[in-house]
C-alpha cells in the first residue's frame, strides 16, 4: 500500500493540455500562493476601499507622495483622493482616453509638486489643480508614448520613434521648468539598434529606454543624458504596461530569443533573468499579449494580467512559484480574469483598481471573498499513477489542514473535493469535508476508498469566507497485478 505526498509546496509547471499525465506536475494553483513553509495559502480577498461611482474600467492608479494622495483615472474622468477617502474631481476641461495611463510626478525647482500623465498620446499635466494639455509651444511631441522624471527634470518619448525630449532651462526664467522641453540637446536618439522606443523607466538613478527588440541604459552625464556604453540588454518590451518595480528589481513582460518568443524577465543589476519557465508554453500559445498589465501586491507577488484572454498570473518572488489570480463567475461556475488591476501600497493598506467599474478595493488579509463574491482557492494535483502502469486501488485520500476566522464567519468552512481518472476531461461529483468551527486550528481529514483507476488528478477547493492552509496531502493506494 504505497503512499505517496502531493507535493504542494513543488514549482508549478502548467500543461496547455487538459489530460497531461505528467507525475506531481500542478495542472493550476488559482487564488493561492506558496508560502515560506512549503504551504498552499488563500490569497488575500477584496474589499471595497472607495467607489468613485464611475461605470467604466480603471485605467490608472498612482500614489503621489508629494501630496499624500492617490490618484486614480476612469470612465474619462481624474480623480485625487486622500487618505480619508475624500475625492476631487480633478479633470477640468480634459477627457481621458479609453487606455491605461502612465504617471510620472516631480516638481519645480521650488519644490511645488508636477504631475505628468500619459494618456493615449496625449501629456497631461497638473499642479494638484485641474488637469491641463501641455500645449505644442512647450516643444512637446504631439503624440507622447511614455514620461519619467529622472535628475530632476521630465524626460519623454515620441511615439512610435526612437526620439526622446527632456525638459531643460527656460531662457524667459532662467530655471528648469517641467513644461519646457526646447533644450537644443532634444531630441535624445536611442541609438543601439533601430528600434522605437516603447517605455521609458527611470530607476535607481538611471533611465531604461525599452524597445521592441532591446534596452538601452541611460544616465545624466556632465551636459544632458547619454547612454552607458556596454549597457544592451537583449529583450524587446512586449508589453508596455507589465513594468514593475520591487525591491530594486524590475519585471516585464518581454520577447527574448531574438524575439522568437515571450518571456518574463527580472533585472537585476541590468541583468536579464527569465523566470517564466513554467508558463511559456501558455503564454506563448496567446493571440495578444501586448495589453498584458503588471502590478505588485504586499505579498512579496508581481501580478500580470492579459485582459484579452481573460487570464492573471501571479509570480511568488520566495517560492519563485506561479499560480493563478481569478474571479469566480458564480453563474457560470467558471474563472474570469482577476478583478483587480494596477495596485499602490500606501497608508499601510495595498489598494488595487476595479477593472469592471471605478471602484478602488483594499487587497486585505480580514476577509476571503471578492467584495462579496466568493473566491475560489484551488489546488489541482498533476496525474497520479504511483510509477506503475497497473490499475490502483484507492486506500485513502489524506489531507492536512489549518483554518483561521474571519470577521465576516457565519458557517462552518468546507473543504471541496474531487477526480478525475484516466485521462476524462470530466469531474467526479464533489465531496465536502467539513472542517468545523474556525479559528486557527489544524485538522487531518482522511476520505477512504474512492475506488479503482490507473491514473488520477486531484482538485481541493475551498469558497467559505475563512482562511485556510493546506500544509500537507497524500494518497495512499494497494496496486492490483492484473
Amino acid at each position: 500500500m504505497p503512499e505517496i505526498k502531493l507535493s504542494i509546496g513543488a514549482k508549478p509547471y502548467y500543461n496547455i493540455d487538459p489530460i497531461s499525465k505528467t507525475l506531481n506536475m500542478a495542472d493550476a494553483a488559482y487564488d493561492s500562493f506558496i508560502d515560506e513553509a512549503g504551504s498552499l495559502s488563500r490569497r488575500c480577498g477584496l474589499r471595497e476601499w472607495h467607489d468613485t461611482a464611475t461605470s467604466s474600467a480603471g485605467r490608472g492608479l498612482y500614489y503621489w507622495q508629494k501630496l499624500d494622495k492617490i490618484i486614480v483615472v476612469t470612465s474619462g474622468k481624474c480623480y485625487m483622493i486622500d487618505r480619508n477617502k475624500v475625492a476631487t474631481d480633478i479633470s477640468g476641461d480634459v477627457t481621458f482616453l479609453d487606455s491605461d495611463v502612465i504617471f510620472a510626478a516631480g516638481n519645480r525647482l521650488d519644490g511645488s509638486p508636477f504631475l505628468y500623465i500619459c494618456d493615449g498620446g496625449r501629456l497631461i499635466y497638473t499642479e494638484g489643480g485641474a488637469c491641463q494639455r501641455l500645449t505644442d509651444a512647450s516643444g512637446c511631441p504631439a503624440n507622447v508614448s511614455s514620461v519619467v522624471w529622472l535628475k530632476s527634470r521630465f524626460i519623454l518619448s515620441e511615439t512610435d520613434t526612437r526620439k526622446m525630449y527632456a525638459t531643460d532651462t527656460n531662457p524667459d526664467t532662467g530655471e528648469i521648468e517641467p513644461d519646457y522641453f526646447l533644450a537644443s540637446d532634444n531630441p535624445l536618439t536611442a541609438e543601439s539598434s533601430p528600434d522605437n522606443i516603447v517605455r521609458l523607466v527611470a530607476d535607481w538613478d538611471e533611465m531604461y529606454v525599452f524597445g521592441g527588440e532591446g534596452i538601452e541604459v541611460w544616465r545624466a552625464d556632465n551636459v544632458f543624458f547619454s547612454p552607458i556604453d556596454g549597457a544592451y540588454i537583449s529583450a524587446g518590451l512586449a508589453a508596455k504596461h507589465s513594468v514593475c518595480r520591487s525591491d530594486n528589481t524590475l519585471f516585464a513582460l518581454c520577447t527574448v530569443d531574438a524575439g522568437s518568443k515571450l518571456a518574463v524577465i527580472k533585472l537585476v543589476e541590468r541583468s536579464p533573468q527569465v523566470i517564466s519557465l513554467g508558463i511559456e508554453r501558455v503564454i506563448n500559445s496567446y493571440r495578444t499579449a501586448d495589453d498584458a498589465i503588471g502590478w505588485l501586491t504586499n505579498n512579496n507577488e508581481y501580478c500580470l494580467t492579459f485582459p484579452t484572454e481573460g487570464v492573471t498570473w501571479v509570480y511568488n518572488f520566495l517560492s519563485q512559484s506561479w499560480q493563478q489570480f481569478s474571479r469566480w463567475n458564480t453563474l457560470y461556475a467558471k474563472r474570469e480574469e482577476f478583478i483587480g488591476r494596477f495596485s499602490v501600497n500606501t497608508w499601510g493598506k495595498i489598494l488595487m483598481l476595479s477593472r469592471l467599474n471605478g471602484k478602488i478595493y483594499e487587497f486585505t488579509r480580514e476577509v476571503f471573498d471578492d467584495d462579496g463574491i466568493p473566491m475560489r482557492t484551488e489546488y489541482v494535483t498533476g496525474w497520479i499513477d504511483h510509477d506503475s502502469m497497473n490499475h490502483k486501488r484507492n486506500a485513502w485520500v489524506a489531507m492536512k489542514i489549518k483554518t483561521g476566522s474571519t470577521a465576516s464567519y457565519i458557517t462552518e468552512p468546507v473543504v471541496l473535493v474531487k477526480w478525475r481518472d484516466d485521462g476524462a476531461l470530466e469531474w467526479r461529483k464533489e465531496l465536502q469535508i467539513d472542517l468545523g468551527l474556525a479559528g486557527q486550528r489544524e485538522f487531518i481529514k482522511k476520505i477512504h476508498n474512492l475506488g479503482i483507476y490507473n491514473n488520477r488528478q486531484y482538485s481541493f477547493s475551498m469558497t467559505d469566507n475563512s482562511d485556510m492552509v493546506i500544509n500537507a496531502l497524500s494518497e495512499s493506494s494497494d496496486l492490483l497485478t492484473r
